[in-house]
C-alpha cells in the first residue's frame, strides 16, 4: 500500500502563539511520528520503503546517513492554487522561507541557517528539478520557471553536501515533476482571490505506446497586498518522456517564462510600518523599483543500462533577459548558461557484502553581459558600468556505499571543484576594472546508518561544503564595477546524528541534532549612497547548531496529522567589520531561533477534504549588530475541496482563507538595510476560490 504523502498545506499567515499552541499540544499528544501526510485514501497508511534519489543513487530512506525529508504531492494537491516552493517545504524542519509575496525580490530560503544572508534569491542551497540544476554556476538559484503545480515530489537533504554537489553548504533540494505516463487528458483550472489575484492553467498529456508528451500553460496576476507590488507571471512548459526496448530512457523539456513586471514595494522602517502596513517605500515608488524577466530553458536527459548499473547524461541551456530598477540605479542583464553532467553507477555483491558506487563530472558555463545605468526617477539614465562576466566550473566526484551486513550502511565520498570568475570591463570612463578570480576546493564526507531493530534506525554523518561568492557578491565595494579581490569562498564543516523511525500503522518520524562550523562567513554590507546595493566581506568564523524533530500519523481512514519543530543557534564567533565594529557572539540576522509546523488533514467522506495548518517562527534580528528585531509570529490556514464526477470528468471546487486571525507580521526582512528600512509586512486576512477539471 502507498506511503503517506504530504498534502499541500495552505497557510493562513498570522495568528497568535496561543492559538498555535492549542494545535501543537493536540498533535504532540498523538502517539506516533513521521514527516509525510496522507494520500488520497487516508486509510491506506501501511509503511513501505521510501526511495531517496538526491544522493545521486537510489537508496531507501532507512539507509540514509544524514537527515533527509521526502514529500509527495498528489494530483489533487497540484490542482490547487499555486503555492510557492516555500509553502510546499513548510513541513520540513530546519527550512525557513521568506519573501513569499515580493516577486521582485524572489523567494528567500534557508536550510539550517544557510541561505539567509542575502536580500534576494536563494544562496547556499543546491536546487535540482528532475536532476537538472536550477542553481546557476555562480551559486545563485533562479526559480522563475518553477511551477509548483508541476512538482510531484520533493526531497530535502539538510546540511553540507559538498562531497556530492560541491557548493551546497545548506543542503540539497531535489524536485521531481509528475510522470507523463500518469498525467493524460486535458486539464483546466482557474482561481481568484484577494488583492486582485487570479490564476489560470491549461494542460494536456497524451501517451503513444512507450512515448509520452505533455504541455501546460499558466498565467498568474496579483495587484499585491502592498502599494507598488503588482506582478504578473506567464509560463509555458513542454515535456517529452520515452522508453526503448533496450532499456534506454530519454526525456526532454522546454520552458518559457515571461514576467513583464514585478514591482518592488521596498522595505519600511518600524515607524512607517506602524502607520500603514500596506505602504510602499517612498524611495522605491519614486524610482519605480521592480524587475522584468524573460527566460527560456531547455534540456535533455538520457539513461542507459551499463553493466551492473547505468549511465546518466544531462545537458541544459538557459537564456535569460533581466531588467531591474533599484533606487538610483538600473541594471540590464543578458545571460546564457550551459550545464552538463555525466554519472556512472555500478553495484557488486562479493562475499555477501553489497558495494555500490557512483562517479561523475559536472561542467557548467555562465556568460553575463551586465550594464548598469542611473535611475532617473524611473527612467534609464546615463551608463555607469558595462561588463562581461564569465563563470566556468568543473567538478568530479566519487561516492561509495558499502553494506557489510543487512543492518549497517557505510558511505564515503569525495569531490573536487574548480571555479573561474572572469570580468571584462567594457566601460573605460572610470578605468579598466577587468580581473579574474579562481577557486579550487576538495570536499570529503562520510557517514553510517545502523538498523537497531525493524522500524528504528540510527544515523550519523561528517560533511563539508564550500560556498563561493556569486558574480554579484564579488562586486567592488566602491559600487562602480570590477572585482572585490578581498572576498573568498566560505567553508563549512558539519557533524550530525539522529534517529529515524517507522510504525506499522503508518506513522514515521525523525530526530536529528547538528553542529556546523563556518570559516570565512560571507556577510553583506550596504554600499554607502546606493540603497538596495551591497558588497560582501568574510567574517572570520561562525557556528550553526540545532535540533530538528518531525512526526506524522494517520488515524483511521479519514484523519492524519503532522508536526515538526526546529531549534537553531546561529552566531558569529569572530567578526569585526571594516569600521572596527565587533559582532562576536551576535546572532546571524534573518533566521528565527525557533520554528514549528502543524497540520491536520480530515476526509469525512470520499470527495470532501479539509486541511488545517499552522506555522510559527520566533524572533529574527535585522542586522549584524542585533540592534533591532522582528517579533515572533504564527500563521494558520484552512483549505477545503470538494470533488465530483460530471459527464465523465473529475471536477474539483476548492477554497480557503489565509491569515484567518488577521494579525500583523513581517513576511521578509531586508538584512542590514540602510536607514532602518528592514521590514516587509505580510498580507492581512485573504480569501481564494477555484475550480479545476480533468477531462
Amino acid at each position: 500500500m502507498p506511503a503517506p504523502r504530504l498534502r499541500r498545506h495552505r497557510l493562513l499567515r498570522n495568528t497568535s502563539l496561543g492559538r498555535l499552541v492549542v494545535i501543537l499540544v493536540a498533535l504532540i499528544a498523538l502517539p506516533a511520528v513521521g514527516l509525510e501526510s496522507p494520500t488520497e485514501d487516508l486509510g491506506t497508511h501501511a509503511p513501505i520503503t521510501i526511495i531517496i534519489t538526491s544522493g545521486r543513487m537510489e537508496r531507501s530512506l532507512e539507509s540514509q546517513t544524514g537527515a533527509v525529508s521526502a514529500l509527495e504531492l498528489s494530483e489533487e494537491d497540484r490542482q490547487g492554487p499555486a503555492a510557492g516552493l516555500g509553502d510546499l517545504l513548510d513541513p520540513v524542519p530546519g527550512v525557513f522561507a521568506a519573501s513569499r509575496f515580493n516577486g521582485a525580490q524572489d523567494l528567500r530560503l534557508s536550510v539550517r541557517g544557510f541561505g539567509a544572508r542575502g536580500n534576494f534569491g536563494i544562496r547556499g542551497i543546491r536546487i535540482l528539478l528532475d536532476g537538472f540544476p536550477l542553481t546557476l554556476p555562480d551559486g545563485q538559484s533562479a526559480l522563475d520557471d518553477l511551477d509548483p503545480a508541476l512538482i510531484a515530489r520533493a526531497e530535502v537533504r539538510r546540511g553540507p553536501a559538498g562531497s556530492l554537489y560541491g557548493s551546497s553548504a545548506g543542503g540539497v533540494i531535489s524536485l521531481e515533476s509528475p510522470d507523463l505516463f500518469a498525467s493524460t487528458g486535458l486539464f483546466a483550472g482557474a482561481s481568484t482571490g484577494s488583492y486582485g489575484t487570479y490564476e489560470g492553467r491549461l494542460g494536456y498529456g497524451s501517451v503513444y505506446g512507450d512515448q509520452a508528451l505533455g504541455a501546460q500553460a499558466s498565467v498568474r496576476h496579483s495587484d499585491g497586498y502592498r502599494d507598488h507590488s503588482k506582478q504578473e507571471h506567464r509560463l509555458v512548459t513542454l515535456k517529452y518522456q520515452g522508453d526503448s526496448r533496450n532499456g534506454d530512457s530519454l526525456s526532454a523539456f522546454l520552458t518559457a517564462v515571461d514576467s513583464p513586471y514585478a514591482l518592488d514595494p521596498g522595505g519600511l522602517t518600524k515607524e512607517e510600518s506602524s502607520r500603514d502596513r500596506r505602504a510602499a517605500s517612498p524611495i522605491n515608488r519614486a524610482f519605480d523599483a521592480g524587475e522584468e524577466v524573460r527566460q527560456l530553458r531547455t534540456g535533455i536527459a538520457l539513461t542507459r543500462p551499463a553493466g551492473s548499473g547505468e549511465i546518466r547524461l544531462r545537458g541544459q541551456a538557459i537564456g535569460r533577459d533581466f531588467e531591474n530598477k533599484l533606487p538610483f540605479s538600473a541594471t540590464e542583464l543578458d545571460r546564457a548558461v550551459g550545464t552538463f553532467s555525466l554519472e556512472l553507477e555500478q553495484q557488486y555483491e562479493p562475499v555477501n557484502t553489497l558495494w555500490r558506487w557512483v562517479a561523475g563530472v559536472d561542467l557548467a558555463l555562465q556568460r553575463d553581459r551586465r550594464k548598469r545605468f542611473l535611475n532617473d526617477l524611473g527612467n534609464v539614465g546615463a551608463t555607469t558600468a558595462d561588463q562581461r562576466e564569465t563563470v566556468r566550473t568543473a567538478g568530479g566526484f566519487l561516492s561509495l556505499i558499502v553494506q557489510p551486513a543487512g543492518n549497517l550502511t557505510l558511505q564515503a565520498g569525495l569531490r573536487a571543484d574548480w571555479l573561474e570568475f572572469e570580468l571584462d570591463d567594457k566601460f573605460m570612463e572610470d578605468g579598466d576594472d577587468s580581473g579574474q578570480r579562481t577557486f579550487a576546493q576538495l570536499s570529503p564526507g562520510g557517514g553510517a546508518s545502523l538498523k537497531i531493530r525493524e522500524g528504528l534506525d540510527l544515523f550519523g554523518r561528517v560533511s563539508t561544503a564550500f560556498e563561493p561568492p556569486t558574480t554579484t557578491e564579488l562586486a567592488d565595494p566602491s559600487g562602480r564595477g570590477g572585482f572585490n579581490n578581498s572576498v573568498d569562498p566560505q567553508e563549512a564543516q558539519g557533524l550530525e546524528a539522529g534517529l529515524r523511525w517507522r510504525l506499522e500503522e503508518g506513522g514515521q518520524g525523525e530526530l536529528a541534532g547538528f553542529y556546523t562550523r563556518v570559516d570565512d562567513q560571507l556577510v553583506q554590507i550596504p554600499i554607502a549612497g546606493q540603497p538596495g546595493r551591497f558588497y560582501f566581506v568574510n567574517a572570520a568564523s561562525s557556528r550553526y547548531r540545532g535540533v530538528e524533530f518531525s512526526m506524522d500519523q494517520p488515524f483511521g481512514d479519514d484523519l492524519a496529522a503532522a508536526v515538526s519543530f526546529s531549534w537553531g543557534d546561529y552566531r558569529f564567533d569572530d567578526f569585526t567589520d571594516a569600521d572596527g565594529n565587533r559582532f562576536n557572539d551576535n546572532r546571524i540576522p534573518g533566521i528565527p531561533r525557533y520554528q514549528a509546523f502543524a497540520s491536520i488533514d480530515h476526509q469525512p467522506v470520499d470527495n470532501l477534504r479539509t486541511m488545517l495548518s499552522a506555522r510559527w517562527a520566533g524572533k529574527r534580528y535585522v542586522d549584524n549588530a542585533n540592534s533591532a528585531s522582528a517579533g515572533s509570529y504564527a500563521v494558520v490556514g484552512i483549505h477545503s475541496s470538494y470533488q465530483v464526477k460530471l459527464a465523465g470528468s473529475q471536477v474539483r471546487l476548492y477554497g480557503g482563507i489565509d491569515n484567518l486571525f488577521d494579525e500583523e507580521y513581517d513576511d521578509n526582512l531586508r538584512i542590514n538595510a540602510a536607514r532602518g528600512r528592514f521590514y516587509e509586512p505580510g498580507p492581512e486576512r485573504s480569501f481564494y476560490l477555484g475550480l479545476s477539471s480533468r477531462f
